[in-house]
């Protein structure tokens, strides 16, 4: 633990997570007559609650967090003050005026960083201001002249948004993800338990290990064989393993013994038992004796895929599973089994004081998650030898926990997909590559908002290898309905709403084009498409206004395209709902479009759905004209394309 009086403090002690990064305040960056004034004033930040002000200044959506690194960053914009004050002569804080911090306020928004930076540099002075009562009069700032700091930043924007990952790169990762886990598991375990066998016949004493070498090395010679090769030194032998199946010490298998009289040959590669060989999983892959640890890294980070992506958790907790996370439940007796995915949770997670608690707590309620991720989970328990999941092999320098951090997690992702992509190239399948994502890296932090992208953009599962998105849209957004602040569903409500604007957008754009609209929710739909177009097309919307969008009943508009319809959502009139004349509080603010009935209030079609159903209509009555379906078959297309062309006449009757 640090003293005041230390040259560096140690923040990693507020932190108690496995991902602890070590954060250290190094007070030789300070200038020398502010130093007092900095330590001070940060001492009171790490053991004084944050004043009542802070929160109650306009603008304001500060929260009392102790986090280390949170400190830590405030402290270097703090510091850039400071050092600001020094280039200026200034060497006390009393001596600062309003004129001197508009001047800091006008520094600021000239520095070349981002606009957030810009507004944490200006808090942290706000902060500082704050505790002045806590202070000596000689320490002591004046009123800042900003609120939010919009007024010298400019005005907030939507920040820090996480994009989803492109369905072109999404889906055929979770595809290699689930190939990994279903299939080549069993074979990269066993070749793990091969490889370990190996290393532990190595000998630990050195008698008789030299002659045995020789020996080995003259009997080859003498039939012409070759030395097992190294899977990585190109010309090089496996030293590893031929210590391993001679029980001798690695230390004396010796390259000078052989060297120009023994070829090297191929590296060693594990053969699958029997059964494996049964499935047709022999020569899916080749595992050689060197690549093994890289096969079971590949392994350990198609779970982490799955169990991220389709849990929607936040990387930390993910990051934190342990043995026995995962346990299947089952409500109904004659209903389907879920899973229960439980693990240590740190964001919003404080002590009745508002404190951040740096332990954090076992999450109340668990994920609720299908088949897919309990089998991950459960083949990196086999795969992890501690009781976390995804342990760091060698401690690092600069973190003290022994959990993989994010970043390296997401050089793994980058790994694994580079690694599969040589693969399908090999196995001749060039249609499995995994492309670049066009917007970045794909890292942990992107697959919640992937996971709500995906179940509203893409209803059904139609991407990505039949997972049942609606299925889990209802598992992960009703078990997160309980949780009050930062749970998944209100990502799902957020990416609910940016798909109702690009739905109203796209609607504004097939009016302005002239085209009509028919059906029950027409007049609704036109409605919905002014006011939109009056509040909110054309402008950057930020977090809080799609909320806003979300919140409004008149503006629920979603794109059926399988039904090639547009569902105006009243919950009073939906009749996918067989609850909404039950109770109205169970009536469902969101349409279930895999119970979509035909005669709803709610439907509106424009020319452009129409041109769909005309168009489904010529395909199915060339299905019909091939004479290729069963008869049964044939007389539901027939009876399809009466349907379908009922639609189109009673849109061509009602449009306007």
């Amino acid at each position: 633990m640090s003293t005041f009086a230390d040259p560096a403090w140690d923040l990693t002690p507020l932190d108690h997570s496995e991902v602890a990064r070590t954060v250290r305040i190094h007070w030789r960056n300070w200038p020398d007559q502010l130093t007092e004034a900095g330590k001070l004033v940060i001492w009171h930040w790490l053991n004084t609650p944050t004043p009542a002000q802070v929160f109650e200044r306009p603008g304001s959506t500060a929260r009392d967090k102790k986090a280390g690194t949170t400190i830590y960053a405030r402290q270097l914009a703090l510091a850039r003050f400071f050092r600001w004050l020094d280039e200026q002569h200034v060497d006390r804080l009393a001596d600062v005026d309003e004129d001197l911090l508009r001047a800091y306020a006008a520094f600021v928004s000239n520095l070349p960083i981002a606009r957030d930076g810009r507004r944490d540099a200006l808090y942290a002075v706000t902060l500082a201001w704050a505790y002045s009562p806590h202070l000596p009069p000689e320490h002591r700032l004046p009123t800042p002249p900003w609120d939010s700091g919009e007024d010298f930043v400019g005005e907030a924007q939507s920040h820090g948004e996480v994009h989803p990952i492109h369905p072109a790169t999404m889906s055929p990762l979770l595809h290699w993800s689930l190939r990994f886990v279903d299939d080549y598991s069993e074979e990269i375990l066993e070749a793990i338990r091969w490889r370990n066998s190996i290393i532990a016949n190595i000998g630990s004493t050195s008698t008789g290990g030299a002659k045995i070498w020789a020996d080995y090395c003259n009997a080859l010679a003498e039939s012409g064989g070759s030395l097992p090769g190294s899977g990585r030194r190109p010309g090089g032998m496996s030293s590893l393993y031929l210590a391993g199946i001679l029980g001798i010490p690695l230390n004396d298998v010796r390259a000078r013994v052989v060297r120009g009289t023994v070829a090297i040959g191929d590296p060693p590669t594990f053969s699958p038992s029997a059964p494996l060989a049964d499935h047709g999983l022999r020569g899916a892959i080749t595992i050689t004796f060197d690549e093994v640890g890289e096969w079971s890294a590949r392994l350990a980070t198609a779970c982490l895929i799955v169990t991220t992506y389709l849990t929607g958790m936040r990387p930390r907790e993910v990051l934190h599973l342990r043995r026995g996370a995962c346990r299947p439940t089952q409500v109904d007796p004659n209903g389907p089994i879920r899973y229960e995915v439980r693990s240590t949770h740190y964001k919003t997670v404080v002590d009745e004081l508002g404190n951040g608690i740096p332990d954090g707590e076992l999450r109340g309620d668990p994920w609720i998650t299908i088949a897919p991720v309990a089998r991950a989970i459960a083949i990196a328990e086999k795969l992890s030898p501690s009781e976390l999941l995804w342990t760091r092999m060698i401690p690092g320098k600069h973190h003290r926990g022994s959990v993989i951090q994010p970043q390296t997690a997401n050089k793994r992702i980058s790994d694994f997909i580079a690694a599969v992509n040589t693969l399908a190239e090999q196995q001749g399948t060039p249609h499995e590559l995994i492309p670049d994502d066009p917007l970045g890296a794909v890292v942990l932090r992107r697959f919640r908002r992937t996971l709500a992208w995906f179940i509203y953009r893409l209803p059904g599962g139609r991407a990505a290898l039949g997972i049942q998105y609606g299925h889990l849209r209802s598992l992960t957004s009703h078990g997160y309905a309980t949780r009050s602040r930062d749970g998944l569903h209100l990502i799902m409500a957020l990416e609910e709403a940016r798909t109702i604007a690009d739905n109203l957008s796209a609607g504004a754009e097939q009016i302005r084009q002239g085209q009509a609209v028919s059906g029950p929710a027409a007049g609704r739909f036109r409605q919905a498409i002014t006011e939109f177009s009056e509040r909110y097309e054309g402008r950057t919307m930020s977090d809080r206004q799609y909320r806003a969008l979300l919140t409004n009943p008149g503006l629920r508009i979603y794109d059926h395209a399988d039904a090639a319809l547009i569902c105006v959502h009243d919950a009073a009139l939906a009749r996918c709902n067989p609850n909404r004349a039950v109770s109205p509080a169970d009536a469902e603010t969101t349409p279930y479009f895999d119970r979509c009935v035909g005669n709803c209030a709610n439907i509106a079609r424009t020319d452009s759905n129409i041109v769909t159903v005309k168009e489904r209509i010529a395909q199915t009555e060339a299905d019909i004209a091939s004479g290729l379906n069963p008869r049964p078959i044939e007389l539901r297309l027939i009876q399809r394309v009466a349907n379908l062309r009922g639609i189109a006449q009673q849109h061509e009757r009602d449009r306007r």
